[in-house]
Formats: C-alpha cells, sequence, structure tokens
C-alpha cells in the first residue's frame, strides 16, 4: 500500500477539493482514518472500515458496507488508501443529505401523518407549487410511482421515483441523468431539448432539477401526455 500512498499524495489535496467536503470535516476524516492506520502506511484493511465509521457515527447494514468497500477496492486488495475513503464518504454523507432532504419532501406531502400520500394529498401540494391537476392527472402521477398499487405513494416508492433519475444520488437531476432516463423509455431527446427540459422547471437557475422542480416537471409531462392523447383522440 504505501506505493499507492506515493502516486497520490500530490493530487489528495485537488482530489478533496472535487469531492467539495468542507475543511473541518476532512480533519474529522483524516483523524478517524489515522486512528485505524496502525502502521501509517496511508490504508486501512476493508475489515476495519466499519470500525471507521461507527467512529463517525454511520452505521451502514453488512450488505451496505461491502457494497461500500467493491465500489472503491477496485484491484481487491482488500486495503483502501485515504482518497479511495474519502471519495467513499464524501458520497456516503451526500446520500445521507439527499435522504434527509426526500423524508422532509415526504412528510410535507403526507399531510396526515400516515406514511402514505393519497390522490388528495398529492393533489393540495401540486396546487401549493402552482399546479392544477386533474383527477385523472394526480391518478397518473400516483401510479408512476406505486410500485405495490395500493393507489398510495409510499416513502420507499416516493425515494424510487425520485433516484430513477438521479443517478448519482446527489439530490439533483442534470440534465445528462434525465437524458439517460428518456433514452431508456425509447426516446431521443438531443442535448438543447434536455436542456430547455431542465430550464423550464429550474425555478433557481442552478442548471439542475430539485425535488420540488422534479414534481413541476412531471405534472407538465402528464398534462403533455393528455394532450396528445386528446390529439390522437381528435384523428381516429
Amino acid at each position: 500500500c504505501g506505493k499507492k500512498v506515493d502516486k497520490y499524495v500530490h493530487f489528495l489535496d485537488k482530489e478533496l477539493e472535487a469531492d467539495s467536503l468542507p475543511d473541518e470535516q476532512i480533519q474529522e476524516l483524516r483523524e478517524a482514518f489515522n486512528l485505524f492506520d496502525k502502521d501509517g502506511d496511508g490504508c486501512i484493511t476493508t475489515k476495519e472500515l466499519g470500525t471507521v465509521m461507527s467512529s463517525l457515527n454511520q452505521h451502514p447494514s453488512d450488505e451496505q458496507l461491502q457494497d461500500m468497500i467493491n465500489e472503491v477496492d477496485a484491484d481487491g486488495n482488500g486495503t483502501i488508501d485515504f482518497n479511495e475513503f474519502i471519495r467513499m464518504m464524501s458520497r456516503k454523507l451526500r446520500e445521507t443529505d439527499t435522504d434527509q432532504e426526500l423524508q422532509q419532501a415526504f412528510r410535507v406531502f403526507d399531510r396526515d401523518g400516515n406514511g402514505s400520500i393519497s390522490a388528495t394529498e398529492l393533489r393540495q401540494v401540486m396546487q401549493n407549487l402552482g399546479e392544477n391537476l386533474t383527477d385523472d392527472e394526480v391518478r397518473d402521477m400516483i401510479r408512476e410511482a406505486d410500485v405495490d398499487g395500493d393507489g398510495e405513494v409510499n416513502y420507499e416508492e416516493f425515494k424510487e421515483a425520485f433516484s430513477l433519475f438521479d443517478k448519482d444520488g446527489d439530490g439533483t437531476i442534470t440534465s445528462q441523468e434525465l437524458g439517460v432516463v428518456m433514452r431508456s423509455l425509447g426516446q431521443n431527446p438531443t442535448e438543447a431539448e434536455l436542456k430547455d427540459m431542465v430550464n423550464e422547471v429550474d425555478a433557481d437557475g442552478n442548471g439542475t432539477i430539485e425535488f420540488t422542480e422534479f414534481l413541476t416537471m412531471m405534472a407538465k409531462k402528464m398534462k403533455e401526455s393528455d394532450t396528445e392523447e386528446e390529439i390522437r383522440d381528435a384523428f381516429r
């Protein structure tokens, strides 16, 4: 592992900057990492990773831990250097933030707090977002996410609907991510068309789609589908 340290030390500052973690958080991660890097060679074993994460108040399951290890231990040598560790933790912390944001959004929709979103609750929130949907449009939106077919959307279904688009789990949807999903659905939009779709709902102008903007986009999609259906009916 010592050779790996020599290779990454010169690039570490640039890599950490790319992960956009605050200095104090990087320092906390460094201290936790060093605590378990017994021989000071800049690496920890994959077995020690769970202990390191527990010291940072992160408690992944064995399965999640194995997935995280597989993502960063590309050469399968059973060790993780600090650069790999910081990338993994940056991703993990970002996923935690996204999950908390989605939980907060879910609670806004789940007005009676029963753990699922009904058609009535969805319509009320969409009205607050400036989208007046018909009963059919609301039912269509529910049906898009309702995996178990009970007519309502629980948290896992709610989260899955967004993560289908949000491939990197950072809590926002880029035009590239939007393109991947649309192509998987048999659509083939140009880059310009994708950017137009993002810009149409990107209220804060940051070039990506947050969750409430995503809902507005889905509502517009439902309305467009209804219009296309009406046009097809007229020419039958």
